[in-house]
């Protein structure tokens, strides 16, 4: 009796002598739900195969149960086929339908299994097969009513749990996805979709869960309702695609485009493993001459090396300055650490030249009191604000200026002939592979800066090139007459692969997508409202959600360095408020 399902209908009479008043229900809700594994096999030559397994529990194993009696299992097996027919069609049963039943435990399992001679639609616009997986099986508790508003209570199936994985192994090794996670509790249901990817086993997982918390929506709910329920449209099916070139990847990115990034960067830190190895063989060779003051280098070496190792060799710099004056004063310093955090360092190391100019020759050589300090915030605050505004590179240059007047006094107090200024100032062959291996980066960030390539932040329209401005017009993305207030590209290099925007007119974004360029824009009549997921690190993306009026939505990303993520969307906001 423990496992049989009892509704919660408030209060009821118990059905023995002398029991006369109803009494309060309290079911303990005995274990109850639909549990769904599917599993997918995909091969690389050949159908795929397609298992799925359901497990009833509580009052659903009960009406399974009765439905088994009323139509018998060769119904159900036509039914279910019909069923899946919709989403794969040309699907086949491999083998008869097993249905096992438990009356003790409350449970009706059934086992399923089928063949799909036509797994992959063909989109030869797109130059690929592509497949969807939908959560078939949760979608149903979470449609969208057909009310637009609601004077009286709407009523929802309580109380229901329901869960569906859906596994995709694969017999090839070009594949790889990116993990996701989303969910939505509120008074009414809760939900949750996550997707992740083993890579030794080679199998995509997507798990769905549905709990409703609620037997009805009040009147005065019933908009947030909708709006929970609107936030899920996007969350019941997953999408992979497999290209004519016969690569793979998910919605995001391909596997050989995540294999050649990760290519480089093990080919760039080998290199660099290389230099260190470089630079501590040539310091044994050439050690450090005795009479040498300070640490000179030559300020063309400094300030190129500086900015070529994106500041790095400052902590070098910085290092050997602090560890002459430690052996001179044989104090118990740290060295390291100061060029470590050489930020905070400017002003003692100016200090100890200062001390070490009046000391040699009576009077200082070095940038007054009031000039250091100016200097030294200088460059305390550059990298900041570098980072901030989207310019590295300038404040990386600022950082430098701020140091040459310390640097050139290194090499005045050593003297521009002497062996320790010629040795310190050498060209040698790892200094030349450090700048080759740091040209191309460098090369990103100038591009990046002044409009030859995709920014890393939000920038006006009028700072985006016409080159890109006509791509954009030959694309349909932009009339001739458009003025595009604000713009960013989430591209590594070209705008042509990504972009987000807007104009006096409409709202747009569009990204390559393989060989093909898809897009998506809306005029500010269509916009039903704009939804946004501010981002939470410097450098991340903020996400901006353009939903329709007729219920369809796309998505705008947005850098948020310097602050310019709220200024796009608070100009966004404006433009649908004044036509709104």
């Amino acid at each position: 009796m423990s496992s049989i399902f009892q509704p919660d209908y408030g209060k009821a009479l118990i059905l023995r002598p002398g029991t006369d008043d109803l009494v309060n229900m309290e079911p303990d809700f005995a274990k109850y739900g639909v549990f769904v594994k599917d599993e997918f096999t995909v091969l690389d030559d050949g159908p795929a195969t397609f298992t799925t397994t359901t497990v009833n529990y509580g009052k659903d194993a009960e009406r399974q149960r009765q439905r088994l009696a009323s139509n018998g299992r060769d119904q159900i097996q036509t039914e279910y086929l019909e069923f899946f027919e919709d989403y794969y069609p040309g699907i086949e049963v491999a083998a008869l339908i097993e249905l096992e039943d438990n009356p003790e435990r409350n449970m009706f399992t059934s086992h399923e299994q089928y063949k799909l001679e036509n797994f992959w639609e063909d989109k030869p616009d797109r130059k690929r097969h592509e497949v969807d997986f939908y959560a078939n099986i949760v979608s149903p508790w979470v449609s969208e009513p057909d009310d637009q508003d609601r004077h009286h209570p709407l009523a929802l199936s309580y109380p229901e749990h329901i869960e569906q994985v859906i596994e995709i192994h694969f017999e090839g090794d070009d594949w790889f996805f990116d993990s996701e996670y989303f969910e939505e509790n509120n008074s009414f249901f809760y939900f949750k979709n996550e997707v992740s990817f083993q890579e030794d086993s080679k199998t995509l997982s997507l798990k769905y869960i549905y709990r409703s918390k609620a037997d009805h929506v009040k009147p005065s709910e019933y908009q947030a309702y909708v709006e929970a329920i609107n936030k899920l449209k996007n969350q019941l099916s997953y999408g992979i695609y497999q290209s004519y070139e016969n690569t793979s990847g998910d919605t995001e990115s391909g596997f050989l485009s995540q294999l050649s990034l990760a290519t480089y960067i093990y080919i760039y830190a080998a290199m660099y493993v290389f230099l260190v190895f470089m630079w501590r063989f040539d310091r044994w060779k050439n050690p450090v001459k005795e009479d040498t003051i300070f640490y000179p280098v030559s300020l063309g070496k400094l300030t190129a090396m500086w900015v070529f190792t994106f500041g790095i060799f400052g902590v070098y710099w910085f290092y050997r300055n602090f560890k002459y004056i430690r052996e001179q004063e044989r104090s118990a310093i740290m060295p390291l650490a100061r060029g470590i955090f050489n930020k905070f360092w400017y002003f003692p190391l100016w200090n100890k030249l200062r001390e070490d100019s009046e000391n040699r020759y009576g009077k200082s050589y070095l940038p007054n009191k009031r000039f250091a300090v100016v200097l030294a915030i200088t460059f305390l605050i550059s990298p900041v604000l570098g980072r901030y505004t989207g310019y590295p590179l300038v404040f990386q240059l600022l950082t430098v200026l701020t140091v040459l007047p310390l640097a050139n006094y290194l090499l005045f107090v050593n003297g521009d002939k002497s062996p320790a200024v010629i040795e310190g100032s050498k060209w040698r062959a790892r200094h030349a592979l450090l700048v080759v291996l740091s040209l191309p980066v460098c090369g990103l960030v100038v591009g990046g800066e002044f409009g030859f390539l995709a920014s890393d932040k939000v920038v006006e329209g009028s700072e985006i090139s016409d080159r890109d401005l006509k791509f954009m017009q030959r694309k349909g993305i932009l009339k001739a007459t458009d003025e595009v207030a604000y713009f960013y590209s989430d591209a590594l290099l070209f705008v042509s692969e990504d972009g987000n925007g807007f104009t006096q007119r409409h709202v747009f974004s569009y990204w390559k997508d393989g060989d093909i360029l898809e897009k998506e824009m809306a005029s500010y009549e269509d916009i039903e409202d704009l939804q946004v997921d501010w981002s939470s690190s410097l450098g991340d993306t903020t996400t901006v959600t353009v939903v329709r009026k007729d219920g369809s939505d796309f998505i705008l990303y947005v850098s948020n360095l310097g602050g310019k993520d709220k200024v796009f969307i608070s100009s966004l906001k404006e433009r649908l408020k004044a036509v709104l």
